[in-house]
C-alpha cells in the first residue's frame, strides 16, 4: 500500500542527517563548536519513521481490512539491511589496517550485535566498562539507533494489528497513553540509568509514537487547510528544531522532557506542512530533497569515516580534512544509494529468492569473519612482531584475575580487618597487597568495588544507586561486600580520584567514625600521556598503519620494544624511566595536594603512592620489575601481575604502609 509522497520530509530527513554529521565530525566556528545539540537529528527520525510506519500500516488495514506481515518485513529488510551489509564489509579492510587487536575484536562483536539488532545493548555495556575505547574510535557505534528502530519495526506492526482489531475505537488513546509512559519512564532513565536511558527502545519508543499519533490523527481527521496556521506554525517548528541543535550538549539529560523541543517541533512541520508555506517549498527543493533520499546512505557511511580519520590523524586535523571527509561521505553516499538502496528496494528487478540469498550470502561473510577474529583475538599475526614483542606490548596476562580473591570477613578472625574501597585503582591495590605474603599472614584484606562518591549513600540506604540497573550480579556482590564494611576495622581509601570522591571524604569519615574505623587516604597513582608522539613506520608496507598506531598509542618503554625489538640497557632504562616521571599527568599532582590537605584537616593517614612508585629526587618513575616485566599496563597506572608484586615488595621493604 503506497502513501502519498511528501518531498519536504525528506528535506527534513537532510536537516536531520546534516545536524548529526555535523555534531559528529565536531565542525568548529571561531573556536567554538558548531551545533553541539546536532545528535538530535536522531530523534528527528525517529519521529519521522514512526509518523511513514503508522501510517502504511493503517492505511493498508483500513483500505484492505488485512495486513501482510510478510511483505512488510521484506519491504523493511529491503531498505535496511543491503547499505548497512555493504559498510559493515567496506569497513573490514580498514578495520584490519588500524585497529590493535582488543579493538579489532571489539569490532568485530559490534558486526555480531549489529547483525542480530542489538547494537544498542552492546555499546552500552561497553560504554559503561571502565577504561573502554572512547566514542570516536568505535567505527559502528551509530547502529545503535538502527537497532532500536529495528526493534520497534519488529514490535510495534504486532502490535498495532492486534489493536487495530480489537480496539480500534481506543487506538488513538492508547498511542497517547504508550507516549505519556514511555515518556515518564525516558525522564526517570535520565536522571537514575541516563547510560541506559539513552540507548534503549522503551525510552525511545514515544518518539517513534509521537510520528505515529499524527498518522492516527491524520487517516481520522485529515491534515486540514488551517490557511494562517500553515504559513508560520512550520517556522516555530523549524526553529524548536534549531533552537535544540545549538543549545542542548553532551550534558543535558536526554531523552527526557527537555526532549519534547525538538519532537514538537518536528512534529509541527509533519503536521502543518503544506505546498503554500515557504518552508515546504524550501524543504521540497531538489537540493534538500536529493540529501534526504541519501539520508539513510550518509548515516550509515559517516561513522566509519569519521572514526578510522580520527585514529589516522590521531584526533590532530582541521576543519579542511573534515570537510573533503564530508565529500568523500557523499560521494560514496550517493553511489550506494543508486547501486545499492535504490535496485535492492525493487522487487521486480531483484527478486525475493536473489535477495534473500543476496542478503545471507553477506551476512554469513560477516559473521564468519567476526567470528575468526574473535577466536584469534583480534589476528595479532597480522602485526609481524616477535613473540617477544607481542608478550611484552600487549601484556595478555590473564594471572592477575586468576589471582583475584576477594574474602568474607569473619567476626571471629584475630587478625585486623582491613577494607580497599575504590574503582579498579582500589583493586589495583588489592592485587598489590595480596601479592605478598606477610601482608595476608598477619592481616584479613578485601575490596569493596565502588565509587567514593557513592560510598556514603550506598552504606546508608544499603543500595548502591551508581551501579546499573540490570546489572544483578554487581548488585550481590555489592551486598556481600556491605557486610565486609561493617565488620573492617581500617577502611584504605584508595582510588582513581575524581572532584566529587575528594568531596565526599568528610562525610565518609564521619561515617567511619560513627562506626569505630580508621581510614587511611592512599593519593592518586601516577597516569602517563602517551599520546600524539612521533610515528614509526614499519618497513612492511602490508603492516605499516597498524604498527603506527600501536607506535602512536604505546608507553615509552613499550616504544623502545617495538623499535629495537629488545630491552633497553641500564642506561636506556634510566632515561625512559626519566621520560615518564616528565610525562605524568600535572593534575594528578593537584588532586594528591588537595587529598594530602584533607587529610590533615581531619587528622587521618595520608600515603603518598608517589613514594613507592617513584623517585622524587632522582626524577623518574620505575618501569620493569627485576626480572623485566612491564609494571604497568596502560597510561592510568594499572599494575601487571609483576608489577603487583614488585609493589609490594617496595610497601614492605620501606614499611610504607603501617596498619597498626
Amino acid at each position: 500500500m503506497k502513501i502519498t509522497y511528501r518531498p519536504e520530509i525528506d528535506g527534513l530527513r537532510a536537516i536531520a542527517v546534516f545536524s548529526v554529521i555535523i555534531y559528529h565530525f565536531k565542525f568548529s566556528l571561531f573556536g567554538n563548536e558548531v551545533l553541539e545539540g546536532g545528535f538530535i537529528g536522531v530523534d528527528i527520525f525517529y519521529v519521522i519513521s514512526g509518523y511513514l510506519i503508522t501510517l502504511l500500516i493503517l492505511k493498508e488495514l483500513e483500505v484492505s481490512q488485512n495486513f501482510s506481515f510478510t511483505l512488510f518485513y521484506e519491504r523493511r529488510a529491503r531498505r535496511i539491511l543491503p547499505a548497512l551489509l555493504v559498510v559493515m564489509l567496506a569497513s573490514l579492510p580498514f578495520a584490519w589496517a588500524y585497529l590493535l587487536p582488543n579493538s579489532f575484536t571489539n569490532y568485530a562483536q559490534s558486526i555480531l550485535s549489529a547483525l542480530i539488532f542489538s547494537s544498542n545493548f552492546y555499546f552500552w555495556h561497553i560504554g559503561e566498562i571502565y577504561g573502554a575505547e572512547p566514542s570516536v574510535l568505535l567505527p559502528l557505534l551509530h547502529t545503535w539507533s538502527l537497532s532500536v528502530e529495528e526493534q520497534f519495526y519488529v514490535i510495534f506492526p504486532i502490535a498495532l494489528y492486534f489493536l487495530f482489531k480489537f480496539f480500534r475505537k481506543f487506538l488513538l488513546h492508547i498511542i497517547l497513553v504508550s507516549i505519556i509512559i514511555s515518556l515518564l519512564i525516558a525522564d526517570f532513565g535520565s536522571k537514575n540509568y541516563p547510560s541506559f536511558n539513552f540507548f534503549v527502545l522503551p525510552t525511545r519508543g514515544w518518539e517513534l509514537l509521537a510520528g505515529g499519533i499524527l498518522a492516527r490523527l491524520e487517516l481520522s481527521y485529515g491534515r486540514n487547510n488551517y490557511n494562517i496556521l500553515n504559513k508560520f506554525i512550520p517556522f516555530i517548528g523549524l526553529l524548536l528544531i534549531f533552537y535544540s541543535f545549538i543549545s542542548f550538549d553532551e550534558e543535558m539529560r536526554h531523552p527526557s522532557f527537555y526532549t519534547l523541543t525538538p519532537i514538537l517541533g518536528t512534529m509541527a512541520i509533519i503536521w502543518f506542512a503544506n505546498k503554500e508555506d515557504i518552508l515546504t517549498r524550501i524543504l521540497s527543493t531538489k537540493i534538500f530533497v536529493g540529501f534526504g533520499l541519501i539520508s539513510y546512505s550518509l548515516y550509515l557511511w559517516h561513522y566509519p569515516i569519521f572514526s578510522f580519520a580520527t585514529r589516522h590523524f590521531d584526533y590532530l586535523y582541521g576543519n579542511e580534512v573534515k570537510f573533503l571527509l564530508l565529500l568523500i561521505t557523499i560521494a560514496l553516499s550517493i553511489l550506494t544509494f543508486f547501486l545499492i538502496e535504490k535496485p535492492f528496494r525493487n522487487r521486480k528487478l531483484i527478486k525475493s529468492k536473489n535477495f534473500i540469498l543476496s542478503i545471507c550470502s553477506m551476512i554469513i561473510i560477516l559473521a564468519i569473519s567476526s567470528g575468526f577474529i574473535i577466536k584469534n583475538d583480534g589476528l595479532l599475526s597480522r602485526l609481524g612482531l616477535s613473540e617477544f614483542q607481542n608478550k611484552f606490548i600487549f601484556n595478555n596476562d590473564n594471572r592477575l584475575e586468576e589471582s583475584f580473591k576477594n574474602p568474607k570477613f569473619e567476626k571471629e578472625s584475630p587478625k585486623k580487618k582491613i577494607l580497599i574501597v575504590g574503582n579498579s585503582h582500589g583493586l589495583d591495590f588489592h592485587h598489590i597487597l595480596h601479592a605478598e605474603k606477610y601482608f595476608l599472614e598477619n592481616y584479613d584484606i578485601a575490596s569493596m568495588h565502588i565509587q567514593i562518591n557513592c560510598l556514603y549513600s550506598a552504606i546508608i540506604n544499603n543500595k548502591n544507586q551508581c551501579l546499573r540497573v540490570f546489572d544483578y550480579e554487581m548488585h550481590d556482590l555489592f551486598k556481600s561486600q556491605v557486610k565486609n564494611f561493617l565488620l573492617a576495622d581500617v577502611l584504605i581509601l584508595r582510588t582513581r580520584w575524581s572532584e566529587s570522591d575528594i568531596n565526599s571524604i568528610e562525610q565518609i569519615y564521619n561515617l567511619a567514625q560513627s562506626k569505630g574505623k580508621k581510614i587511611i587516604i592512599v593519593s592518586a597513582a601516577p597516569e602517563f600521556d602517551y599520546k600524539h608522539s612521533s610515528n614509526f613506520l614499519s618497513k612492511e608496507k602490508i603492516n605499516k598503519q597498524i604498527i603506527n598506531q600501536i607506535y602512536k598509542n604505546s608507553s615509552p618503554i613499550d616504544k623502545f620494544v617495538l623499535k629495537e625489538g629488545r630491552l633497553p640497557s641500564l642506561d636506556e632504562k634510566n632515561n625512559i624511566e626519566k621520560k615518564y616521571y616528565e610525562i605524568r599527568y600535572s593534575n594528578v599532582e593537584k588532586i594528591n595536594q588537595n587529598l594530602k590537605k584533607i587529610s590533615t584537616d581531619l587528622d587521618v593517614v595520608y600515603l603518598n603512592y608517589d613514594d613507592i612508585a617513584c623517585d622524587m629526587q632522582q626524577k623518574k618513575c620505575e618501569v620493569l620489575t627485576k626480572n623485566n616485566s612491564k609494571i604497568y599496563v596502560d597510561a592510568n597506572g594499572h599494575v601487571s601481575f609483576d608489577g603487583a608484586k614488585h609493589l609490594a615488595i617496595i610497601i614492605k621493604q620501606k614499611k610504607w604502609l603501617n596498619l597498626d
